[in-house]
């Protein structure tokens, strides 16, 4: 063990600054909390109080603690002789200790660490198990964290490279192992070319290999239940490489089956700043989906395909988006023709918000055009219909008014012109804390022969009363 001596010149200095008793032992101690630092005397008093009179790196220059204010709180650490810490205490910035956390270590006659210990409250939290290579290096030969519900121990090689990861339970039954094998590269390093985790709380192994780029080349899952293991599943990862090394192909397939694959491409021929191209996903029931990229990376088409047990595509969807937030979606039935078109339009405020503003939907069954008109507030205001030759069918439209927070309080209809409907809500809070919603308490349908219903909800949106009257206004039912 070192031990570190006072050197002359620090106790004139004191001496010089009325920072030094002779009631006090030759090499003094100097203690300290978040303002001031002191000495104490024989007797246990306090001596020589200062307040913290801070130098490079935070350091007080006489008590030689670190007090660092944080605004909300304050720290102070204080070291040993080889300058590590051994006790970090946090306090309030009124003074009061919030946590403290404090070290302990070994050393051999060289000044290495040969353990150390690390306790939060003084509870043990973290300790350290250190070797020295040959060439006279230490390193953290086994690490052991200590946690509310399990420990992991870690044990690393004299290239401080894992080696085994260990998990136990608070009874000391193991968890999980890890344990990793390593590889020299075309270049002469080592890598990381197998990872194996037994995971006893399933009964499960996972052995995972690299390449030398680190891409995970192959997963295999066993079971460990039986006198041997049983292979569940094996996830292969496939690259393709360019000439300067970069990746621009990946395909993973599970149990001999395709899963996806990506296609990446570059802005330049010298970038390393890669994006997707385009990427498959292939799904268990044959379907797939292609989503393809612009050079920004951003994706503008996604088209996904199903697909019968005979290969066939029977179906496809695709769905183009705009940098403007419109979407087109297209579907195709298995000879490619179109059944189904939709198209989502964005307008803009006089503000300069962005908003749902119009749709239309084509179906070619049936020959229908369905095409729909919204207010900045996302509430519909125009439904019409027409045929292929753009004929007009029938008419719907809208009309709110609107209360607190925007909520709509009432709705009218006309269909084709003519009043075909009312609504009523009223607002209420929610449950959560200035937050409000509408509730609709009654609906009136206007009939073509004049009558009308009238429905009425309870604060559940319930019907509760139906009410019909003729066209006088009677009660017929």
């Amino acid at each position: 063990m070192k031990i570190k001596l006072i050197p002359v010149f620090i106790i004139l200095l004191a001496v010089l600054s009325g920072c030094y008793s002779e009631e006090i032992s030759e090499t003094p101690i100097w203690e300290a909390d978040a303002f001031e630092h002191w000495q104490n005397g024989e007797n246990g008093e306090k001596l020589n109080i200062g307040e913290h009179e801070p130098g490079a790196g935070y350091i007080c220059t006489v008590c030689k603690n670190k007090v660092f204010n944080w605004g909300d709180r304050i720290t102070v650490t204080s070291f040993d002789e080889y300058q590590s810490p051994i006790r970090a205490t946090v306090y309030g910035t009124d003074g009061t200790v919030l946590s403290e956390r404090t070290y302990e270590y070994g050393y051999d006659k060289d000044g290495y660490y040969t353990y150390s210990k690390t306790f939060e409250n003084g509870k043990l939290v973290l300790e350290y198990e250190y070797a020295v290579t040959e060439d006279g290096f230490g390193y953290p030969k086994k690490e052991t964290a200590y946690y509310e519900d399990c420990v992991f121990v870690n044990e690393y090689d004299e290239n401080t490279t894992p080696a085994k990861f260990t998990e136990y339970d608070l009874a000391g039954e193991i968890i999980s192992e890890t344990e990793f094998e390593y590889s020299e590269n075309s270049s002469g390093n080592l890598y990381c070319s197998k990872e194996t985790v037994i995971n006893y709380s399933n009964s499960t192994k996972t052995v995972t290999e690299h390449d030398e780029t680190l891409n995970i080349h192959q997963i295999e899952t066993f079971s460990l239940e039986g006198d041997a293991p049983t292979l569940i599943s094996v996830e292969n990862h496939e690259y393709e490489y360019d000439g300067l090394g970069r990746p621009v192909y990946y395909k993973e397939t599970i149990n001999g089956e395709i899963s996806c694959e990506d296609f990446i491409a570059y802005s330049d021929e010298n970038s390393y700043d890669g994006y997707y191209d385009k990427k498959i996903i292939y799904n268990e029931d044959r379907s797939y989906t292609v989503f393809d990229y612009d050079e920004s990376g951003n994706l503008f088409s996604e088209t996904e395909y199903s697909v019968s047990e005979n290969g066939t595509v029977f179906l496809s969807e695709e769905t183009t988006y705009n940098g403007d937030g419109s979407t087109s979606v297209i579907k195709r039935d298995e000879s490619g023709e179109i059944t189904f078109e939709s198209y989502k339009e964005i307008f803009t405020t006089g503000e300069g918000a962005l908003y749902l503003g119009k749709t239309t939907e084509i179906y070619h069954f049936t020959g229908i055009k369905q095409v729909h008109e919204y207010n900045s507030f996302g509430d519909m205001i125009s439904s019409k219909s027409y045929n292929f030759g753009d004929e007009l069918l029938s008419t719907y439209d809208y009309a709110y008014e609107y209360g607190k927070n925007n909520l709509v309080v009432y709705k009218k209809e006309l269909f084709n012109g003519k009043l075909s409907g009312e609504f009523f809500y009223e607002i209420v809070p929610t449950t959560e804390e200035s937050n409000f919603e509408n509730r609709l308490v009654k609906t009136i349908s206007y009939e073509e022969d004049g009558s009308k219903f009238v429905w009425e909800y309870d604060e559940n949106e319930i019907l509760i009363k139906e009410t019909h009257y003729d066209a006088k206004g009677n009660i017929i039912g």
